[in-house]
């Protein structure tokens, strides 16, 4: 194992990968090794017995978007391609050790399934949601003699912190579980850090202090340079509207706002008008999916379905695979004026400041909305790098898909003439699946 290590070219603080815990973080900036420390000695450990490691991500669309080319590369420049057989998905060892890859968000069903995993690594775990962590966690449980070393199953966690809010950053090091060993390793404990890193990093540092710190030296910021929704959220948790407290009446109708996709994200947030507030109850988020997967969805919850809004393109036939969203909604909830299309925005920084308006009356649960609230905390405008100008259009990411949903709601408001009020109504269940098993979901 020396010998090896020392071809491996471990950093100090990498040394607790070697030896048995149930829960290994490393978190930091960029350029602390993190990755590469997590793949190195994930082969090493792999080498030494069989294991079965599972390499995930929050969301990955392709193995090309998985930890499968770094680990390929390791093999390479460790010399042990006589111990590994990499193929297009999946890599091997002589041995018997195995490395699967998967990401959280829309396979999380899946790996619940999956048995005998003796190392699960979440790599770039930053934006990992809680129901992701809440549902892997338990997963991960395989008992000695199991394990790297034979102590059992274990998680590995790397990260680069950004937002204090965060749940990954609030978990997994300001309040760890027990058993956790909790490395922070920066550039400086990187002890071949290039030359070139050093060139960016110094350019950052004299540029934006604030950035520097949280790109290059780990720490986490309370607002993002650019975010739209920064101050409301500010005052929604000073005013305490971001709470678990916030819950669904199910006697009374629950909305529906809509930002989708296929390829991206598609994004649901669940509402309920109470008084002068609008509550969102729930949401969901995923992606792989034609549209019946999320209906599936909204009726799993069982809520009484008022109005749902769509987005424009939602007439689209081209974006399903036979009829289109807008269709296909109509027939599971039947009513007039309970699906909404709202028109085509000429203006998207004035559908979010309309948003911003109704930010003060908005309410958010925060456990089911977790999802939502971290994608609206991460929301921002594009900032040119080096003049620091903000750009007058949202940067299209993983975070603009919940945001989406939510100017769908306000600006679907806004297009039936109600943008302030609304008395609750009485509206229909949803159709009652048919005793022939042939209703709108599988039929």
């Amino acid at each position: 194992m020396t010998d090896t290590k020392q071809v491996a070219l471990f950093p100090p603080k990498a040394e607790p990968l070697f030896k048995p815990a149930r829960y290994k973080v490393m978190w930091g900036g960029r350029a602390g090794s993190k990755s590469w420390n997590f793949c190195r000695a994930l082969l090493l450990l792999g080498s030494l017995r069989k294991l079965s490691i599972l390499c995930c991500r929050e969301i990955q669309k392709s193995i090309s978007e998985s930890v499968h080319k770094l680990l390929a590369t390791q093999i390479d420049l460790m010399g042990m391609n006589h111990l590994y057989r990499v193929t297009q998905s999946r890599i091997v060892g002589i041995n018997g050790t195995e490395f699967v890859f998967a990401g959280l968000r829309n396979n999380i069903q899946a790996i619940k399934s999956m048995e005998g995993i003796d190392i699960c690594a979440v790599f770039e775990a930053t934006f990992v949601s809680e129901n992701s962590w809440q549902v892997l966690l338990p997963t991960i449980r395989r008992d000695a003699p199991h394990g790297p070393f034979g102590q059992g199953s274990e998680v590995w966690v790397e990260f680069n912190p950004e937002l204090a809010s965060d749940y990954t950053w609030r978990y997994w090091v300001l309040d760890p579980p027990e058993g956790t060993v909790v490395i922070e390793i920066n550039w400086r404990d990187n002890e071949w850090f290039p030359d070139y890193s050093r060139r960016q990093k110094n350019e950052m540092r004299k540029r934006d202090y604030e950035a520097y710190l949280t790109t290059w030296e780990g720490r986490v910021r309370r607002v993002l340079a650019g975010a739209i929704y920064a101050k409301e959220l500010e005052a929604a948790e000073r005013e305490k509207r971001i709470n678990p407290k916030v819950l669904v009446d199910r006697s009374k109708p629950v909305d529906i706002s809509c930002d989708l996709g296929r390829a991206d994200t598609c994004a649901l947030t669940f509402w309920q008008q109470v008084g002068m507030q609008h509550n969102a109850v729930d949401c969901y988020g995923n992606f792989g999916y034609d549209w019946s997967h999320y209906l599936q969805e909204i009726q799993n919850r069982k809520y009484i379905v008022g109005r749902i809004y769509l987005p424009h393109d939602a007439a689209n036939e081209q974006l399903a695979a036979s009829k289109s969203i807008k269709r296909q909604t109509m027939e599971a909830y039947p009513g007039d004026g309970r699906v909404i299309t709202v028109p085509r925005t000429s203006s998207v920084v004035n559908d979010i400041n309309a948003v911003r308006y109704t930010f003060p009356r908005m309410w958010f649960n925060e456990v089911n909305c977790s999802d939502l609230l971290t994608a609206l905390a991460h929301y921002r405008f594009e900032v040119d790098p080096d003049t620091k100008e903000v750009a007058d259009k949202p940067l299209h990411d993983w975070a603009s898909h919940f945001a989406d949903s939510v100017r769908c709601y306000v600006m679907g408001l806004k297009s039936v003439g109600d943008n302030k009020l609304r008395p609750q109504r009485n509206v229909p269940t949803p159709l009652a699946p048919r005793r022939d098993g042939l209703n709108w979901m599988n039929g």
